[in-house]
C-alpha cells in the first residue's frame, strides 16, 4: 500500500531526504558567495553565468525542498476548466443510490411533492452532474438520475441507444423502486425529465413519443434541434445552453416552437461550457424550472 506524503503542511511528519536537500542548498549558497560555487569555475572556463545552473538554484526549483516558494504555475491542458465547486446549499443535499432488480443502480435525491424528475446524462457522461442544481431540484420533485444502457469503449461510463420504448420501461420500473425504497408515492404519469447532451435527445423522444408521460421537458446542451414538429404535444420546453456553448441553434428552436404553438423558452447557462453547469446553476436552474412548472398547457391539461 502506498501512501502519499504532504510537504511543508506544519503538522509535524517526517520528512527524509528532502530536508537533506534543504542543507544542500544553503551550503551550495555559501559556496557560491565565498567564490568556491559552481558560478566561479564556469567564469573560469569562459561559460556565461546565465546558461548554467547553479547547485542552489536546481535545487530551490525542486518542488519537493522548499517549502516557502510560490505554488508552480499550473501546466497547459487541452481540457476545459472545470465547473465550480458546488455551492454550501447543493453539498448538503442527500443522494442515495437505489437498486432496481435487472437494472443498473440510480441515484436519487428526494424532493418536495410528488413529481419525479427524470435525468438523462450525456454520452459517456456524468450520471452524477445533476448535483450542480439538485438543491433546487428537489423544491420542484424527486430527482432520479439513470445510466445509459450501453457501454462506451475504453470507458466504465455509459451511453444511451436508440430504444425509446425500452428506455420509458427502465424509467418506470425505477420510479417503482424510489417508491419502494424511499416509501413515498410519485405520480408516475406526469414526469418531468431533463437531458444533458445526448440525453437530450433521449429526453426529447421520450417527450415525443409519450407526450403526456413527460409533458414538461428540459433539454440541455443538445447537438441538435428539436425535430420539427416533436415535441407540438408538450405542454412547456426549456432549452438550455452555457453561454460557451453552442446554442445559436437552440435559440432558433425557440422560435420555431413557439410558431407550432409549443411554449418554449432559451435559459443560459453562465460561464458553462459544453460538459459543465456553470458557475451559477442553482439559480438559473431555480428561475428556469419555476418557468417550465408555472408555465400555462396550451393543451388544456
Amino acid at each position: 500500500m502506498m501512501r502519499e506524503v504532504q510537504l511543508g503542511r506544519g503538522d509535524g511528519s517526517r520528512v527524509g531526504t528532502p530536508l537533506l536537500g534543504g542543507w544542500l542548498v544553503v551550503a551550495a549558497a555559501v559556496a557560491t558567495l565565498i567564490g568556491c560555487g559552481p558560478d566561479k569555475h564556469a567564469r573560469r572556463a569562459g561559460t556565461p553565468t546565465s546558461h548554467v545552473a547553479s547547485a542552489a538554484t536546481a535545487a530551490t526549483e525542486a518542488p519537493l525542498v522548499s517549502t516557502t516558494a510560490a505554488p508552480a504555475e499550473p501546466k497547459p491542458s487541452a481540457e476545459p476548466e472545470l465547473p465550480a465547486a458546488p455551492s454550501p446549499e447543493s453539498e448538503a443535499v442527500e443522494v442515495v443510490s437505489v437498486d432496481v432488480k435487472g437494472d443498473r443502480p440510480l441515484l436519487v435525491v428526494r424532493g418536495e411533492g410528488r413529481t419525479p424528475i427524470v435525468y438523462l446524462h450525456g454520452r459517456c457522461g456524468d450520471p452524477t452532474a445533476f448535483k450542480a442544481w439538485a438543491h433546487t431540484g428537489r423544491r420542484f420533485g424527486t430527482i432520479v438520475s439513470l445510466t445509459g444502457d450501453k457501454k462506451c469503449k475504453h470507458s466504465t461510463r455509459t451511453q444511451w441507444s436508440e430504444d425509446t420504448a425500452a428506455l420509458d420501461r427502465r424509467v418506470t420500473k425505477a420510479l417503482a423502486a424510489v417508491e419502494k425504497e424511499l416509501g413515498i408515492e410519485l405520480d408516475k404519469d406526469r414526469r418531468i425529465v431533463v437531458g444533458y447532451s445526448q440525453g437530450s435527445l433521449k429526453a426529447e423522444a421520450l417527450a415525443a413519443r409519450f407526450p403526456k408521460r413527460y409533458p414538461r421537458a428540459v433539454l440541455i446542451a443538445g447537438p441538435r434541434a428539436p425535430r420539427d414538429g416533436a415535441l407540438r404535444k408538450t405542454e412547456s420546453v426549456l432549452l438550455m445552453a452555457g453561454d460557451r456553448d453552442a446554442r445559436d441553434h437552440l435559440r432558433e428552436a425557440v422560435r420555431k416552437l413557439g410558431k407550432q404553438h409549443t411554449p418554449a423558452k432559451y435559459v443560459e447557462l453562465p460561464g458553462a461550457r459544453h460538459g459543465e453547469y456553470g458557475n451559477d446553476a442553482e439559480r438559473t436552474m431555480d428561475e428556469a424550472l419555476n418557468w417550465l412548472v408555472s408555465t400555462p398547457s396550451p393543451l388544456g391539461a
